[in-house]
């Protein structure tokens, strides 16, 4: 009982980490988006 359970809590620990690795990048894909989008514009506006 007391290993199943350690088993389940350790599983939930990876799952919540994988989780916010997958935010972690999407936050910093978002704020590069953001931050390259006016060079795009840039360019876009030279071409």
């Amino acid at each position: 009982m007391i290993q199943n359970h350690q088993l389940s809590y350790q599983e939930i620990m990876v799952m919540a980490q994988r989780t916010t690795q997958r935010l972690y990048l999407l936050v910093l894909a978002v704020i590069f988006g953001f931050l390259l989008l006016p060079y795009f514009v840039y360019f876009k506006d030279i071409f």
